[in-house]
């Protein structure tokens, strides 16, 4: 390069340098403003929001995403990571469980040989014994060829010789085959037409599972005469079952048939009958084969336990703690600051307005001097300023109109009750009357002073008002002039026992309430029955309360009558009087709510054909007695 081009390159170096500096500066000032004013922007940014949009803002950042990238690589891991173990522990588990079966079959089969195999077997069964002693001397000297046998097979819980010998003598492990043709195992083993044949039965005398080996003993032939013997080998159940059970991260269900033989998760050890097939779901099983036991097929499945899962879950997080921790920082840092830019919108002003509404439990009633803000706790916080305002202006009025509706109420009530008193008077009188005209025209009897006296007290006493409320006394002397007037319809079907308790005789209840149980008693207890009836009224009172009884042994009602008429009792309303078929029953409940309030309860106990009992329970202390007394 020549000096001239060199001098034209370091001027313009000298140019560019100068000129960079001075765009710098002038695009500072711009940028710092814009800066200034989005931040003033941003402050009331997350206020004006609304709190819809602030939760969808929440959820995708602190949520969604989070969750989405975490369960995708945590789950993938856990998925890959758990085939691989239950792949490796069901064949585990598979070659052990074959290898059970294998020891099982196995020392099954070693014992038959040994049974099979043994001539002394043979000479035992086949001889024919005169006497007991005979037979006992022979057993003795067979008894020593197999005891070494058995008593080393841990497999086997006994053993049974049998044969068509009836010389035999059953005891022993030694059994006639004539005691047993009968038994479920010995049909199922004649069926099957083989050699061996494995059966499974719930024997009930002992209350266990059995499952039996059934050998056919044919090595020495018997002779000019065919018998027929066997031998039957019985499995020691629980000694397998607790085998099977140290398999504890599988759980095993070894199956024949229908049923369920053998399961590690039986807890009855064999002491309730088979389990059916149809109780395991076979879809759910992660791996099944079928084995040959002596000819009977056994089909086993294996499911993973829920402990195996729990364990594994530990095991995957402990291996991969370095990926655990990477996931824990993605879901507490970016969801960390969303929710506190978030939360401190909504907590400054949800702490506000909680303190101002405890002070609204005080009945101070100050408004928040704030600038809410344009989102829903912004319109909350104006409304509640809203509501303040508005209560101290209405709370006087309201006090007001309170104390003026309940002297409303009150008289409200008073003329219901006068009302009920002017409905039961004709309805109790009609009845009264009906009942004189029925027995005067079936009897044709004409001497009728006594009961028109009897009427004539009815009519006195229904008729007075003056006094609503009566003594318990009073009531059951009304309630004993209204059954000595029914007795005259009913005759000798009827009688009545009165038995008030003399600490009850001087306690007020409403006037006609109790009568109207003891009518309903002879208009639907009696009258619907032929055969002897007696109504029983009686009062007595404990610490808590006054309990009033009406019994009668007539018709009675079904249990679902009696259901209806109690829930109309406990429930009764004026409405109930336009409605109700038991108009009376319905008046004299809610007469006695209306001076004993809600805590008066009503029971109905009833046998249909054998009567009802009614039961008012009140507490005694809203009781009055007599005044004087």
């Amino acid at each position: 390069m020549s000096k001239k081009e060199k001098g034209n390159r370091k001027n313009i170096d000298t140019v560019s340098a100068g000129m960079l500096p001075v765009n710098r500066h002038s695009d500072a000032e711009p940028e710092n403003k814009n800066s200034a004013a989005g931040k003033r922007r941003s402050k009331r940014i997350a206020d004006n929001l609304k709190l819809r949009t602030k939760m969808i803002i929440l959820s995708i950042t602190c949520v969604l995403i989070p969750v989405i990238v975490t369960n995708v690589l945590f789950w993938t891991m856990m998925y890959n990571a758990e085939q691989e173990r239950v792949d490796y522990q069901m064949k585990d588990v598979r070659s052990v469980t074959e290898y059970q079966l294998d020891s099982l079959e196995q020392s099954i089969a070693t014992m038959t040989a040994t049974f099979y195999t043994n001539t002394d077997v043979y000479s035992f069964l086949d001889g024919i014994y005169a006497d007991n002693l005979e037979f006992y001397e022979a057993y003795l000297e067979y008894i020593k060829s197999i005891s070494v046998v058995y008593g080393n097979n841990t497999y086997i819980s006994n053993y049974v010789i049998y044969a068509d010998n009836d010389s035999l003598i059953n005891g022993g492990h030694v059994g006639r085959i004539s005691d047993v043709r009968d038994t479920e195992w010995y049909q199922e083993y004649k069926e099957s037409g083989k050699e061996s044949v494995v059966c499974s039965y719930y024997d009930r005398s002992r209350k266990t599972r059995t499952i039996s080996v059934i050998r056919k003993l044919d090595f020495v032939k018997s002779g000019n005469k065919k018998r027929e013997r066997f031998l039957k080998l019985d499995l020691s159940y629980g000694y397998y079952s607790r085998i099977l059970s140290q398999q504890l991260a599988t759980d095993i269900y070894i199956c024949s048939a229908d049923r369920i033989l053998f399961s590690n998760t039986d807890p009855s050890n064999g002491a309730r009958p088979f389990a059916e097939l149809s109780s395991v779901d076979l879809g759910k099983a992660i791996q099944s084969f079928d084995y040959n036991m002596f000819g009977s097929r056994w089909n086993v499945y294996m499911y993973q336990s829920e402990e195996s899962s729990e364990l594994t879950v530990n095991s995957l997080i402990r291996s991969r703690w370095a990926l655990l921790a990477a996931m824990i920082l993605v879901n507490l840092l970016i969801p960390a600051a969303a929710i506190f830019v978030i939360n401190r919108s909504i907590t400054s002003r949800v702490k506000l307005l909680t303190k101002h509404l405890n002070m609204v439990k005080d009945e101070r009633f100050e408004t928040i001097d704030i600038y809410p803000g344009r989102d829903e706790l912004g319109a909350l916080i104006r409304d509640y300023n809203h509501m303040t305002d508005r209560i101290r202006v209405l709370i006087e009025d309201v006090y007001k109109e309170s104390v003026m509706r309940q002297e409303n109420e009150l008289q409200k009530q008073r003329a219901e009750l006068r009302a009920l008193h002017s409905q039961i008077n004709p309805h109790f009188m009609f009845n009264s009357l009906e009942s004189i005209r029925m027995r005067s025209l079936i009897k044709k009897e004409y001497e009728t002073a006594d009961i028109i006296e009897l009427l004539a007290r009815l009519m006195r006493k229904s008729t007075d008002w003056g006094d609503d409320m009566v003594t318990i006394e009073n009531e059951a002397s009304f309630a004993e002039t209204y059954l000595r007037l029914q007795k005259y319809r009913f005759g000798d079907r009827l009688s009545y026992r009165i038995n008030i308790a003399p600490d009850c005789a001087n306690l007020m209840v409403p006037k006609l309430s109790i009568v109207t149980f003891v009518e309903n008693a002879c208009v639907h207890g009696v009258e619907g029955v032929r055969h002897d009836c007696i109504i029983i009224l009686s009062a007595e009172k404990d610490d808590k309360y006054l309990r009033i009884y009406i019994e009668d042994t007539g018709a009675g009602m079904s249990e679902a009558r009696c259901r209806e008429i109690l829930q109309e009792m406990r429930g009764a309303s004026f409405d109930d009087l336009n409605t109700s078929k038991s108009v009376g029953i319905i008046n004299a409940c809610l007469r006695l709510k209306k001076c004993f309030g809600d805590d008066l309860s009503f029971d109905l106990d009833s046998e249909e054909g054998a009567g009802l009992c009614i039961t008012i329970s009140i507490p005694v202390g809203r009781i009055n007695c007599e005044e004087g007394k």
